[in-house]
């Protein structure tokens, strides 16, 4: 199994890769606000396990691609990760799109279709304007200094003792995950505030979500899609999910009963069984997009 990491330059600015060979056409994984490719664990190792190469991309003011001034939006973040597929020389892949990154893949699949030959969406953003009142707390003004405050170190050892006592209980909670707290590290650095605020300020305000990728789906080849969701998820409500597999009649919807925001994370095994499905079924040729006609080259 080969395994690369990379950081790309796309001129304006640097994204890093990872990515495992595969015997074909590979799955490419976006993460959601806040996270990094890392947010995907074992799901890469258990798709190269049945022979499906990836990509993760952390994206821009994410992980470890560059942070600081910048477009921080849907489509800048779309038109990045193109790039990247472009630098890479992959001509077509399986998406897979978490939260955010689900946005972003509405985006790819709705101006670069014949890029995609399927699209699973796992608690997608932008498929309703609902959203936890945390995220809408936090796209508000003066959340800079809150981040500020709650990723001093000493706030960040409090949380971990915290979630050391849940996890004693049987209690796990989204908010005091390793993944999460390791966030809440970074955010002492300004440049990673500043691309996380500008990130959610661009899809989310004081009244829910503001992006509606809703039209992307509208022409999509329902067989090519699956809709992944928690059924306890806090920050996305399983509702839109239901919306949308009601909107692409014979799309797969699978419902993780036990988990929250992090399907991906509480059975990667199940996850990566359903995307391998998908993947296998419809094989690399074809395109996402029900009448290929509507294919914009770009």
């Amino acid at each position: 199994m080969g395994i690369e990491a990379r950081v790309i330059d796309i001129g304006h600015r640097t994204l890093f890769t990872r990515s495992i060979d595969g015997d074909s056409a590979p799955v490419l994984l976006l993460h959601g606000v806040g996270a990094s490719h890392t947010t995907w664990n074992e799901v890469p190792g258990l798709l190269a396990a049945v022979g499906i190469g990836s990509v993760a991309i952390d994206l821009p003011g994410h992980g470890a691609s560059s942070k600081g001034e910048g477009e921080y939006t849907i489509e800048s973040f779309a038109e990045s990760t193109i790039a990247v597929l472009d630098e890479l020389g992959i001509d077509r892949v399986h998406l897979v799109g978490h939260s955010l990154g689900g946005g972003v893949s509405l985006q790819l699949v709705h101006r670069w279709p014949q890029r995609f030959a399927s699209v699973t969406l796992a608690s997608s953003g932008g498929l309703g304007s609902r959203v936890g009142r945390p995220l809408r707390a936090i796209s508000l003004p003066g959340a800079d200094l809150v981040l500020r405050g709650i990723s001093d170190r000493r706030a960040v050892a409090g949380a971990t003792w915290i979630g050391q006592r849940l996890h004693r209980f049987g209690v796990e909670s989204v908010l005091v995950r390793e993944g999460t707290l390791d966030s809440l590290s970074g955010y002492a650095d300004e440049g990673q505030r500043h691309a996380f605020l500008s990130t959610l300020r661009h899809v989310v305000d004081h009244r829910g979500q503001r992006a509606n990728g809703l039209e992307a789906l509208i022409g999509l080849d329902a067989s090519r899609v699956l809709i992944t969701w928690g059924a306890r998820d806090g920050v996305l409500p399983i509702a839109h999910g239901e919306r949308a597999h009601a909107l692409l009649p014979g799309s797969r919807f699978e419902v993780f009963s036990e988990s929250g925001h992090l399907p991906h994370q509480d059975d990667p095994g199940r996850f990566a069984v359903a995307v391998a499905d998908l993947v296998r079924t419809v094989g690399d040729a074809g395109c996402v997009r029900a009448d290929s006609d509507l294919a914009d080259a770009g």
